[in-house]
């Protein structure tokens, strides 16, 4: 058996997410992928991670009620060992495997190892992707775009998902994505809004940014939209936007996606600012019709 689940970018609502701001979020064309066979073995499942080399970063072996029998990494092992929780309800747990997984991007790059894996799990499983949401942290936007087929709207109401389709302006075929060279982590993204929660009028405004962002025409609108969204977050927790920051010189704007300070910035003006990115060492950049499932 073998299965995919899609990476994800968070286009507008970050933080706010959490606390039912509604936000854009993007599947991407890298993901990560899961195969199932039969194993003979002392482990009931024996865990194999690749990464986009197809190189070998974790091993693993399970019992069957879960235990760890050895693995390269305990930490990793004990994260895996909670996502296999819902796993070992399902019939997918009742014969002996091999699992392998393989990404096939960067894992540093953040576009959701977590929640790729999670969604995968889910697949073989039987069960819905947003099962893991607890398990996971988070709002959940990522478990959703893993199983998405294209952009989705999200938004936590009475804490429950809501999820829709949603198409993407056009304006943002101009766009590129820039790896900024770090990875956030989602735990501390989460404590930062747990210390400075947003308040109903200014989630209501997210939401509203996010709506405005789907209805962008021109470039010009979409610079305005993404001002207005990085001010809003930058003055309430405490932020550094990234045009003052990291990007500071660029024309046009950028967007910080996610956890501020690490993975992917969209960047709108590619050809103005395209000596300036190679001169402060910014040699990721994807365009938008390559990210973009």
């Amino acid at each position: 058996m073998n299965f995919t689940a899609h990476g994800k970018l968070l286009l507008t609502g970050e933080y706010a997410i959490t606390q039912s701001a509604r936000g854009i979020a993007m599947p991407t064309s890298f993901g990560q992928h899961l195969s199932v066979e039969s194993h003979q073995g002392l482990e009931h499942v024996l865990w194999e991670a690749l990464d986009h080399e197809n190189r070998q970063w974790f091993t693993a072996g399970f019992d069957h009620e879960g235990r760890v029998l050895h693995c390269s990494s305990a930490a990793m092992a004990e994260k895996l060992q909670g996502f296999l929780a819902p796993v070992r309800n399902s019939n997918a747990w009742n014969a002996p495997v091999r699992v392998q997984t393989k990404v096939d991007f960067p894992r540093l790059w953040g576009l959701g190892t977590s929640s790729t894996l999670c969604a995968l799990l889910a697949q073989w499983a039987e069960i819905d992707a947003l099962t893991f949401r607890k398990l996971h942290g988070g709002s959940g936007y990522d478990l959703a775009s893993a199983q998405a087929s294209g952009a989705i709207s999200y938004a936590l109401v009475d804490d429950e998902p809501e999820v829709l389709s949603v198409q993407l302006p056009e304006v943002l075929q101009s766009v590129v994505f820039v790896y900024r060279g770090a990875k956030q982590q989602t735990d501390s993204s989460l404590q930062l809004v747990g210390r400075k929660p947003f308040s109903p009028a200014q989630c209501q405004e997210i939401s509203q940014l996010s709506k405005a962002f789907l209805e962008a025409n021109t470039l010009d609108e979409l610079e305005s939209i993404i001002e207005q969204h990085e001010l809003l977050i930058a003055n309430h927790l405490g932020l550094e936007r990234a045009i003052e920051g990291p990007f500071k010189g660029i024309h046009g704007q950028v967007k910080s996606l996610g956890g501020w300070g690490g993975d992917f910035a969209m960047l709108t003006r590619l050809e103005e600012n395209r000596q300036w990115l190679e001169a402060n060492g910014f040699n990721t950049i994807i365009p938008f019709e390559t990210m973009a499932l």
